[in-house]
């Protein structure tokens, strides 16, 4: 093979593409990557990692602030941004160091640019030809903006995750798990937050009781909700930012998030735009195997039809290399992906949860010093004596939901997981407590 005839390339070096090319690459294969930006995606540089550590700052904030209103602390703390960023970048820039020397100790050639599919197994790269019997497309996405008068003076997700200074007051547009996380981001560090979402409950990719507890606590941190509604236009004034909503109504902030969902990135097709099969929601459509309706032209993340969540991303592109190289795997299934949202406190499920049976809201312990007016929760989907799924509302759900993913896959009976003791006092105790009754 010559230095640009690889056995396959992968376009896009986020989650997915990372795992596939590290993975194909340890099984003896000869792999290329084409990353126009930074090693990680969206997730490490644009998504999970600085949120979640935006999220950290934002819950201590929040309990310090709770804890001053009580006045077991003298003062609420000042916030100080551009010192957050720099940690927090600093953060982020050591993880991409490591993703380039994980890809050159595998061997994996890594090109930088925008590459196009110019034919089938054929890539141009500038004034380079790639070419590999395999193509993987692994392009993520990025935010989308919806067609609104005045988009254009808004933020999106990459604008938050980089400032330096925070605005008095926002409105976030759209109730998914990307706004109400942001919403409840931003209140913890003192913003005035309200949040517009055009259906008629927030948080709809998780279970009915999580979308109303959601709401809840959004509310209980101070977030203004107001449901069934949509922004007509975005008008700057000065400093202050008009949403003007169809009912007619105007809010005025100092900033607007839009964070109404995203697009994948399919320029990269080139010549094969035509011929590939894409969902209603124009994402790449692809079989159980990853394969794309072009012959040797496989997708996995978010640019795909699968959920768009980094875990299953890794997971796909691991399993995609050991089919195409190695003895084969099954990829994960749906029911056992574990999902969860930062919000305050975070929520998360797995499993079966359009049939959650058993279930409450309760306070935790922290309450007595917090006085936050926010609630946990736990919820159990079972058929017969068998546990099908799990919704969990807590401080550390996020760290519980791996745990509950195992328990779901495990098809675990109720009585073994009651053999079990949890530790006290902890939010887990409602869970085997009420497992142990009917």
């Amino acid at each position: 093979m010559s230095d640009t005839s690889f056995d396959a390339i992968v376009i896009g070096a986020g989650s997915g593409g990372l795992s596939f090319g590290q993975t194909a690459a340890k099984l003896g294969a000869r792999v290329a990557v084409i990353e126009k930006d930074r090693l990680g995606g969206t997730c490490v540089n644009r998504g999970c990692v600085p949120k979640k550590l935006m999220w950290t700052l934002a819950h201590a904030v929040k309990q310090s602030r709770e804890l001053a209103t009580q006045g077991i602390l003298e003062a609420a703390p000042a916030i100080n941004m551009a010192t957050f960023r720099t940690k927090s970048d600093a953060h982020v820039n050591g993880i991409v160091d490591s993703f380039n020397e994980t890809l050159d100790d595998a061997g994996v050639a890594v090109f930088r640019g925008s590459g196009l599919i110019s034919a089938p197994g054929e890539i141009t790269l500038g004034e380079q030809i790639l070419r590999a019997d395999k193509i993987v497309v692994a392009t993520g996405g990025r935010p989308a903006r919806p067609d609104i008068d005045g988009a254009e003076l808004c933020k999106v997700s990459d604008d938050i995750l980089a400032m330096t200074d925070l605005p008095d007051s926002i409105v976030v547009v759209g109730g998914g798990y990307i706004g109400c996380e942001f919403a409840s981001i931003l209140a913890g560090l003192g913003v005035d937050v309200t949040l517009v979402s055009d259906g008629d409950a927030v948080l709809t990719e998780f279970s009915a009781p999580l979308q109303i507890l959601a709401e809840a606590n959004l509310k209980a941190q101070g977030c203004s909700v107001v449901l069934n509604a949509r922004p007509q236009r975005v008008e700057r004034s000065g400093d202050t930012l008009r949403v003007t909503l169809e009912d007619g109504s105007t809010l005025d902030v100092a900033d607007v998030l839009l964070a109404t969902g995203r697009a994948p990135n399919l320029d990269v097709l080139g010549a094969l735009a035509e011929d590939v099969n894409l969902s209603d929601s124009g994402q790449i459509d692809i079989d159980d195997g990853f394969a794309t309706s072009v012959p040797n032209l496989f997708a996995i993340g978010d640019c795909t039809t699968r959920l768009p969540l980094t875990p299953v991303a890794t997971d796909d592109g691991r399993v995609l290399a050991l089919n195409l190289f190695g003895g084969g795997a099954d990829p994960v299934a749906t029911s056992h992906i574990a999902t969860t949202a930062f919000l305050m406190p975070p929520l998360a499920e797995v499993g079966a949860t359009d049939d959650l049976a058993k279930g409450t809201d309760f306070q935790s312990l922290s309450e007595g010093v917090l006085s936050s007016g926010q609630k946990h929760a736990w919820h159990v989907a079972l058929d017969g004596d068998q546990i099908t799924g799990l919704a969990f509302a807590a401080d550390g759900a996020g760290e519980a939901a791996g745990f509950m993913a195992q328990i779901v896959a495990a098809e675990m009976p109720r009585k073994t997981a009651t053999q079990a003791l949890p530790v006290h006092p902890s939010s887990s105790e409602e869970i085997f407590d009420a497992l142990k009754t009917d």
